[in-house]
């Protein structure tokens, strides 16, 4: 009905001076009419699942224990994925931004050579904080070895930068260029966010395959190693795939010839990033105990003296 109110109306309103595309007047104001709907539903009905007609809880009341077990380790293994994609995508802006700060004197110079004017360089500056969150993504990937493509047949990572002739875009002027002589320590941030994960994961309790295969198999040391690891590769899949898909979002064409291959490469920066993220993962989970107990023992500290 309000798609037909829209469609009169945009008919009605039409003239031979101003024209109104139709199916536009009818689909266009479904957006928000649509998301007002979505989000009152939601707030009356409490949940997301009764949108569709489903009683969650009614229904995991009705699932084996087993079930409500696998149930919370996978939605708590897809927590601790994305943890470990958002640490990985936090490290990697810092170190954008830090090699913005080391080259700046590089930008600098590209604005200079391109003597744009001021509204020239007003308009240079806010075109590339749009693309912020495409740079960021392209961070991620450097830092994780897979690289970026800055036109065909080049690649810019931190095993090795080999690229062409870019465009006067100040901002590439703070690109790493050959092989940076610290650049395989950048490959440590999706390992150290992996081992954030893993120690959320510790914290969040729900190791139910380990405490499953306990019951089954008596000897601790295989069951301990063999839950980890599959922890590790669980997560490590899930914030690969998230991080494929944020790869998918920030590769595109920036022109012809060359340029119509730039951003990172999806299979390869899941396959990067579900490596090292799976590594952290079995370290932070591993070493997690001990991080507790050293979490306590910081906490006893500061607590007050007893009288």
């Amino acid at each position: 009905m309000y798609a037909a109110f829209g469609l009169t109306t945009g008919f009605v309103c039409r003239t031979h001076d101003v024209g109104v595309g139709l199916w536009s007047a009818a689909l266009i104001p479904l957006i928000p009419f649509a998301l007002g709907m979505v989000i009152g539903a939601r707030r009356e009905a409490g949940s997301w699942s009764r949108l569709i007609g489903v009683d969650a809880v009614a229904w995991l009341s009705r699932t084996s224990q087993h079930s409500r077990w696998a149930g919370s380790y996978l939605v708590s293994a897809i927590k601790a994925g994305f943890v470990a994609l958002m640490a990985s995508l936090a490290m990697s802006c810092v170190l954008l931004a830090a090699t913005l700060f080391i080259h700046w004197n590089l930008v600098i110079a590209v604005y200079e050579a391109l003597d744009a004017g001021a509204w020239g360089g007003a308009v240079l500056t806010i075109a590339q904080l749009g693309f912020l969150p495409n740079l960021a993504v392209f961070a991620l990937a450097w830092t994780s070895g897979a690289g970026f493509a800055l036109g065909v047949g080049s690649q810019a990572g931190a095993l090795g930068t080999a690229v062409g002739p870019l465009p006067s875009i100040p901002v590439f002027a703070a690109l790493p260029a050959g092989s940076p002589d610290f650049g395989a320590a950048a490959l440590v941030v999706p390992v150290l966010a992996g081992v954030l994960a893993g120690w959320w994961f510790l914290r969040e309790g729900e190791n139910h395959f380990d405490e499953w295969l306990s019951i089954k198999i008596r000897a601790r040391w295989f069951t301990a190693t063999v839950s980890t690891l599959a922890l590790g590769v669980m997560v490590g899949g899930v914030a690969g795939l998230l991080a494929a898909g944020l790869a998918w979002l920030a590769r595109g064409s920036a022109g012809i010839g060359r340029l119509t291959d730039i951003g990172p490469d999806p299979l390869r920066t899941a396959l990067f990033v579900a490596t090292e993220v799976g590594i952290g993962v079995v370290i932070g989970y591993a070493a997690g105990p001990w991080l507790e107990r050293q979490q306590k023992l910081r906490e006893a500290d500061l607590e007050p003296a007893s009288l």
